[in-house]
């Protein structure tokens, strides 16, 4: 029974020591996530994304 516990708790813990690890971003410090396009026209656009909680009814800006 103490085997059984035992293996339970190390693969919880590998678990999560693996969602950690995914979890970690390589982004350096300073920099804006964005996304540069630009038209057949030539207008260029530079989109960046605004995280913020959800409002009344859910809204969010996109």
């Amino acid at each position: 029974m103490k085997k059984i516990i035992y293996t339970l708790i190390i693969a919880f813990f590998c678990v999560a020591i693996q969602t950690q690890l995914k979890a970690q971003t390589t982004t350096a410090v300073g920099t804006i996530p964005g996304q540069v396009s630009v038209s057949q026209g030539g207008g260029a656009t530079y989109n960046i994304p605004i995280e913020c909680l959800a409002g009344i009814m859910g809204m969010q800006p996109n």
